[in-house]
């Protein structure tokens, strides 16, 4: 069994899919496994996928018969896997050569108590033009999971961090990504309250922009909870209420003792109420 295995949720991914591909079989780090599954899509992707998978016998494909949602199909891949360390990958996401190598080696003489490790990142344009670096400013040293949480709430922007390598244990400790608009920030949230994020000081990941993101082609919250569930029957969303709730659930349910819960809620709420305020208020009047 390979240490590192990825997996790899598309759907309708044709376009970049065959970039984000090498980008990933072309790693200096040679010892993992890519599951690839397919969320019955209606593009060439499953040629795209077939061709590869013939090609190197290190990725298995699976085309699900019917599409999933997006948080299903991203847990399933993992739960597919038996890897001691995990990684997801998007279709469209490039990788530099070395990102394996580099954060493989962290992780592995890091501490247990460091579950995640990822590069710094820079957005690129759709046809692969680096627009900017990007700083994701979630290396997460503190010892205490409140004052990683506080952190994480007070910095998280774009969930780049999602795509680093974990210790499988302690994702499997987590709900893994729930069926609601933005649940990799709850996910991000359970992990820090589990163990440390180390960064990497190299720009290795390079996430792509472009029109068909999930953001892009479902820019409301009902939308793309619609796109991480599709049966599901909600006609109303409170997206941020959501989070924050969820956030709390984790807080609750984590083993922690009673007074770092106490100290980990106080910092949720110190970090998450401030800056979304407007948005809070805003969903409790469309209500």
């Amino acid at each position: 069994m390979p240490a590192l295995s990825v997996g790899m949720p598309v759907y309708n991914g044709g376009h970049f899919l065959e970039d984000a591909l090498d980008s990933i079989l072309n790693q200096t780090y040679p010892d993992f496994e890519l599951v690839i599954s397919d969320n019955a899509s209606t593009d060439n992707t499953k040629d795209i996928c077939r061709r590869y998978s013939r090609q190197d016998s290190r990725i298995r494909y699976v085309r699900q018969t019917s599409n999933l949602g997006a948080s299903q199909n991203h847990n399933l891949v993992f739960e597919m896997t038996q890897g001691e360390y995990f990684r997801w990958a998007s279709h469209d996401d490039r990788c530099a050569p070395t990102l394996f190598e580099k954060c493989m080696a962290s992780i592995e003489r890091a501490p247990q108590e460091v579950v995640l490790v990822y590069p710094q990142s820079a957005i690129i344009s759709s046809d692969g033009t680096v627009e900017s670096r990007y700083h994701d400013n979630l290396d997460l040293r503190q010892r205490s999971p409140h004052e990683r949480l506080g952190h994480l709430v007070r910095h998280l922007r774009l969930c780049n961090a999602v795509y680093g390598i974990i210790r499988s244990d302690a994702l499997r400790r987590t709900h893994l990504l729930r069926p609601f608009a933005s649940s990799d920030e709850v996910l991000l949230a359970e992990l820090a309250l589990i163990g440390q994020f180390w960064e990497v000081p190299e720009t290795l990941f390079f996430r792509r922009m472009h029109g068909q993101t999930s953001t892009a082609v479902h820019p409301d919250p009902l939308s793309r909870t619609r796109w991480f569930d599709p049966l599901t029957d909600k006609t109303r969303v409170f997206q941020r209420w959501r989070v924050y709730g969820e956030d709390l659930r984790s807080v609750a349910t984590l083993p922690l003792s009673p007074g770092e819960r106490v100290r980990c809620m106080a910092a949720l709420t110190r970090g998450y109420i401030p800056r979304y305020r407007t948005k809070l208020i805003r969903e409790l009047r469309r209500s």
